[in-house]
């Protein structure tokens, strides 16, 4: 029985030692850094550029379970907050601001421990056309570690009992820590639809700046730099789908992780019930390198997230492990800033069956429109939903006459011309397959040649400033009708204003 305690003893006392070898040589090769399958619920943790990643306020909770030997598990609890901010009655971003916790453990009492809290703020540049390039900073503050109440020792053994582990094993250091300061940065750049959704982004990380030191012996171990690329694209986009793929790349001293995904979601459009209305399921497959397949499901409703993943190791760890993975839930809010632009309603129409444009993401929403309309007169051809080649026939037009109150002579925009010009811009951006159509008119005061010319020039000086501001002029037409076709009789000058007008026709 005395050599038996006595081999305990010395067994005992190995696994300590080869622990903290373990330890030591763990802080050198791969530091110990959090991991997470679904980053994407821990943006911060990767970028702190990602606080004006988008339009939304976030707040999530994220946990990952992960299996591994010989070690029981690795447990790791984060949460994170981002908050944006945006111009004043504007869509433009400026900056934003961020926190994320989290703690890394192992075992039950635990063995491992890495945990803390940083502070993360960015500021971000509006390049025109969509372009945004926001420069995040974060600094942190941590903790590392390993307990030492786990193990088994002498003064756990009896000569009459034997071994008893709920005797103190006798060590004083209970928990042998390190508290760190950690600083990282990055860049992000993102292009955006006039919607607000993104069609692609780049972005470059540096973690461990000022290379802390983490080791828990006396010599000094500084914490290497961690380094990641993050970038992805929409390859398919529609009212009711989005698709995106993307690919993380890690790389700290000689440790380098590939990781490539695609998120595909689906968007509830169910007219019953307003909370569907806001709904989304979202399918996140991702593939690490020689590591494991991650399968996730998103669950959004409303401004509530849930989310599960499972991984199903590929690594040769996963021989060792008997197959088991790991696990990730995410629990979060998300509120949008991004300002929908209300329905530009406008009036002052003599033409046209339709009297209201609606500034949309989508040309299925104006094809709706276009069929109750059709509907109300009691057409009876079939228009599906979905349907986008309605704008090419020639009676499936939206005719809108408008006046701007131009001068005697006038041609040049005042400011309600130019504020209805970029309603006009915002739809054919929003619409890359509309055209638009500009007619001219004037009064009956001066010679008919003078009339044609200042008709035209006032329909070519909205196509001169709608072009200006992105528009492809070939989606553009004018022409000049002079004084034909009034809407009013010429006999005195309120009446001679209402035909000094411009005619918009949007097919």
């Amino acid at each position: 029985m005395r050599i038996l305690k006595i081999g305990y003893v010395f067994f005992t006392q190995i696994r300590v030692l080869a622990l903290l070898v373990s330890l030591f040589i763990t802080s050198i090769i791969k530091s110990q850094d959090v991991f997470f399958s679904q980053y994407q619920y821990s943006p911060l943790l990767i970028n702190p550029a990602y606080t004006t990643n988008d339009y939304d306020i976030k707040a999530i909770a994220h946990f990952r379970n992960q299996f591994r030997s010989p070690d029981p598990n690795y447990r790791t609890p984060s949460f994170t907050f981002v908050m944006p901010f945006l111009k004043k009655n504007t869509n433009m971003r400026w900056g934003g601001i961020g926190m994320s916790a989290h703690s890394d453990q192992t075992g039950t009492f635990p063995l491992l421990l890495n945990q803390g809290i940083g502070l993360s703020y960015a500021h971000n540049v509006y390049l025109g056309k969509g372009y945004n390039l926001s420069l995040g900073v974060q600094g942190g503050y941590y903790q590392y570690g390993f307990s030492t109440n786990s193990f088994s020792t002498e003064s756990q053994f009896s000569n009459n009992g034997g071994y008893n582990p709920n005797m103190s094993n006798g060590e004083n250091l209970n928990l042998v820590s390190r508290n760190y300061l950690d600083l990282a940065t990055g860049l992000n750049f993102i292009k955006e639809d006039t919607t607000g959704r993104r069609k692609f982004f780049l972005s470059v990380s540096a973690h461990h700046l000022n290379q802390p030191n983490r080791s828990l012996l006396e010599e000094k171990n500084s914490l290497p730099y961690m380094f990641y690329i993050h970038g992805g694209i929409t390859v398919f986009s529609n009212s009711e789908w989005l698709v995106e793929p993307e690919i993380l790349f890690a790389n700290q001293a000689s440790f380098q992780r590939y990781t490539i995904g695609i998120k595909t979601t689906y968007y509830l459009r169910k007219e019953t019930s307003n909370m569907l209305r806001e709904a989304s399921i979202a399918f996140i497959p991702k593939y690490t390198y020689q590591n494991s397949l991650a399968l996730g499901l998103e669950l959004l409703i409303s401004n509530f997230l849930v989310a599960f993943s499972y991984d199903y190791g590929t690594s040769a760890l996963a021989t060792r492990v008997s197959g088991r993975g790991a696990y990730e839930i995410a629990i979060g809010y998300r509120k949008s800033l991004f300002k929908k632009k209300k329905p530009a309603s406008i009036i002052d129409y003599s033409l046209g069956d339709i009297k209201r444009i609606y500034l949309s993401e989508n040309i299925e929403d104006i094809s709706k429109d276009l069929k109750n309309e059709r509907e109300r007169k009691g057409y009876n051809d079939e228009l599906s939903d979905t349907d986008t080649n309605w704008y090419k026939a020639n009676n499936h037009k939206f005719e809108l006459d408008k006046q701007f109150r131009f001068g005697f002579n006038e041609v040049g925009l005042k400011e309600d011309a130019k504020k209805f010009a970029d309603d006009m811009f915002d739809l054919l951006q929003a619409n890359p397959r509309l055209k638009l159509y500009i007619i001219g008119y004037s009064d009956n005061i001066g010679t008919e040649k003078a009339n044609q010319y200042i008709s035209t020039e006032r329909a070519n000086s909205f196509v001169k400033y709608i072009s200006t501001k992105g528009i492809n002029p070939k989606r553009l037409k004018f022409e000049g009708k002079g004084e034909g076709e009034p809407i009013s009789s010429n006999r005195t000058e309120a009446e001679r204003a209402k035909n000094r007008r411009v005619r918009f026709l949007i097919f």
